[in-house]
C-alpha cells in the first residue's frame, strides 16, 4: 500500500490500526478514572471541613456534591466547545498520526502534574488539571476519527468505527467502575495517600504514548490549512453547517434529540452520584458501580437497538426510548422507603418460587435496594442507548453528502453545549435545594416532552414505533430482496393489504 493512498480492498495497516485502538482505549480509561478520582477527592476533602463544605450565597446554598460535580462537568465540556475548530484545523494541517502521538506526550505531563496536585492537596490545581486533561482529549478527538478514512479502505470503515466505539464504551465502564474501589483502597489502606494513584495513571499514559508512536502517519490532509487561535473565528466556520441543520426540519429534530441525549446523560450522572453519596450514604465503590451500570446500559441498549433495527434506520425506536427513560426516571425518583415497603417485597415474592439467591456483591449487607437501584439505572442507560442509535444513524444519513463532516462536527459541538448546560442547570437546581429525586422527576418530564416534541414534528415516528412493536408480536414481517431498494433511487411498492401496512413496515 502506497503512503497516503486508499488501501486495497480489505487490506489495512494492522499494526497502525490496532495501535490506535489500544491508544484510544487507554485514553478513555484514563480520562474517566482520573476525572472521578478528582471528584471523589474533592468531595472527601470538602466534607471534612467544619462547615461540611457547604457554600452559602444569599438565598442559594450549594452542597459539595452539587458544585463539585457541576464545576467538573463544565470544565470537562468547555475545551470541546472552545477549541473544537482549532483542533480540527490542527488535524488537517499536520499528519493525524503525528498529532495523536503528541497528545499522548501531553497526557503524560498532565498525569504527572495531577499526581503532584494530589500530593500537595491542591483542589484548585486539580480542577485546572482536569480542564487541561479535557483539552488534551479534545485535541485527540478529530485526529482519532479523522485518521480512519485515511487508514482503512471503505469496506472496513464501518467495522473500524464500531471497534473504536466498542473500545470507548468498555474503557468508560472500566474507568468509571474502578475509580471508586481505587479511591476507597487508597483512603483506607494507604491512609489517604491519593497521589499513589498517579503512578498507575502515568504508567498507562506512557503505555499510550508508546502505542501512539506506532499509529499510521498518513500525509497531512491540508498542509496549508490556517489555524486561528481565536475560537470565535472557528465558530464562524461552523455557521454554514448550523444553517443546514436549521433549515432541514428532519435534521433539526434529529440534532435536538441527539443533543438532549448528551444533556440528559450528564444530568443523570450528576444526580446519581449525589443520590448515592448524599442521600443513601453509599461509599465510592458502590457509587462507581451505579455510574458504570448506566454506561453499560447505554452500550447494551445501543447494541440491542442496532440488532432490532434489522438492517435499516428504525426511527420508531426514538419515542420508545424517550418513554422508557421517562418511566425509569420516575421509578428511580421514588423514595427508597416506598420501594422497600411495596416494590422489593413483591420482587422477593416473585423470586421465592425460583429459589434464586442474589450474590453478596449485588446486595452488600443484605441491601436489596442497592441491587434494585443498580438494575434501575442500568435500564435507564439501556433506554437512552435505544434512543441514541437511530438519532446517530439518522444524522449520518440525513446530512448532505458534501457537508456531512461539517454537520457532524457542528453537532458534536452542540452535544458538549448540552453537557455544559446540564452542569449549569444542575448547579441552579441544587442551589435552590432541589434533591436528586426532584432532578430525576424533572428528567422524566423532560424526556416525555422531548419525545412528544419530536413526534409532533415527525408524526411518522409514532407510526413507526407502533409497527415496530407489532412486528414480532402480532405478525412477523419477512423481507426478501431489501438490498435491491436503493437508498436514494425511486421505487414502486405494491402492497396486497388495503392499509398498505406492508410498505410502511
Amino acid at each position: 500500500m502506497k503512503r497516503g493512498k486508499p488501501a486495497e480492498l480489505g487490506s489495512y495497516p494492522r499494526k497502525g490500526f490496532w495501535s490506535l485502538i489500544v491508544t484510544q482505549f487507554q485514553g478513555a480509561f484514563n480520562d474517566n478514572l482520573f476525572q472521578y478520582l478528582i471528584i471523589y477527592y474533592l468531595l472527601f476533602e470538602y466534607s471534612r471541613r467544619p462547615d461540611g463544605g457547604v457554600v452559602h450565597i444569599g438565598m442559594w446554598t450549594w452542597m459539595p456534591e452539587v458544585y463539585v460535580q457541576a464545576l467538573a462537568t463544565l470544565l470537562f465540556s468547555l475545551p470541546f466547545i472552545l477549541f473544537a475548530g482549532v483542533f480540527g484545523a490542527l488535524s488537517d494541517r499536520f499528519s493525524k498520526g503525528r498529532v495523536t502521538f503528541m497528545t499522548k506526550v501531553l497526557e503524560v505531563g498532565i498525569m504527572v502534574a495531577g499526581g503532584l496536585a494530589f500530593w500537595w492537596g491542591a483542589p484548585v490545581l486539580l480542577l485546572v488539571i482536569l480542564f487541561l486533561m479535557a483539552t488534551q482529549s479534545a485535541m485527540f478527538g478529530p485526529s482519532k476519527y479523522g485518521i480512519l478514512p485515511e487508514m482503512l479502505p471503505e469496506s472496513r470503515l464501518s467495522w473500524g468505527n464500531g471497534i473504536i466505539q466498542m473500545g470507548t464504551i468498555v474503557a468508560i465502564i472500566a474507568g468509571t467502575g474502578l475509580a471508586g474501589p481505587v479511591f476507597e483502597f487508597l483512603k483506607v489502606s494507604w491512609n489517604g495517600q491519593f497521589y499513589m494513584a498517579s503512578f498507575l495513571l502515568v504508567l498507562l499514559s506512557l503505555l499510550g504514548m508508546v502505542t501512539g508512536y506506532f499509529i499510521t502517519r498518513p500525509p497531512a490532509a491540508n498542509p496549508r490549512q490556517t489555524i486561528s487561535p481565536n475560537p470565535i473565528t472557528q465558530w464562524k466556520s461552523l455557521m454554514p453547517y448550523l444553517k443546514v441543520i436549521w433549515y432541514d426540519r428532519v435534521l433539526f429534530q434529529v440534532v435536538v434529540g441527539y443533543t438532549y441525549f448528551w444533556f440528559a446523560g450528564a444530568l443523570a450522572r450528576q444526580a446519581i452520584l449525589q443520590y448515592s453519596t448524599s442521600t443513601l450514604g453509599y461509599g465510592e465503590t458502590r457509587t462507581s458501580a451505579l455510574l458504570a451500570a448506566v454506561a453499560l446500559g447505554i452500550g447494551l441498549g445501543a447494541v440491542f437497538a442496532g440488532y432490532m433495527s434489522r438492517g435499516k434506520i428504525e426511527q420508531g425506536l426514538i419515542p420508545i426510548g424517550t418513554l422508557g427513560m421517562s418511566i425509569i426516571s420516575l421509578i428511580v425518583a421514588t423514595p427508597r422507603e416506598i420501594h422497600e415497603a411495596w416494590t422489593l417485597p413483591f420482587i422477593s415474592a416473585l423470586l421465592l418460587p425460583l429459589r434464586l439467591t442474589l450474590p453478596e456483591w449485588l446486595t452488600p449487607g443484605g441491601d436489596l435496594y442497592f441491587a434494585f437501584l443498580l438494575v434501575g439505572v442500568f435500564l435507564l442507560g439501556g433506554f437512552a442507548g435505544i434512543f441514541d442509535v437511530p438519532l446517530a444513524a439518522s444524522l449520518q444519513q440525513r446530512a448532505p453528502i458534501r457537508m456531512k463532516g461539517g454537520v457532524i462536527a457542528a453537532t458534536n459541538m452542540l452535544t458538549f453545549v448540552g453537557m455544559a448546560g446540564s452542569s449549569l442547570l444542575y448547579a441552579f437546581l441544587g442551589g435552590l435545594g432541589v434533591s436528586p429525586a426532584g432532578i430525576f422527576i424533572a428528567l422524566s418530564f423532560a424526556s416525555l416532552v422531548m419525545g412528544a416534541y419530536i413526534a409532533m414534528n415527525l408524526p411518522l415516528l409514532l407510526l413507526r414505533a407502533v409497527l415496530w412493536m407489532m412486528d414480532g408480536t402480532l405478525f412477523r414481517l419477512i423481507v426478501r430482496g431489501r438490498e435491491r431498494l436503493k437508498e436514494h433511487d425511486p421505487a414502486l411498492l405494491v402492497a396486497n393489504h388495503d392499509t398498505l401496512i406492508d410498505t410502511l413496515a
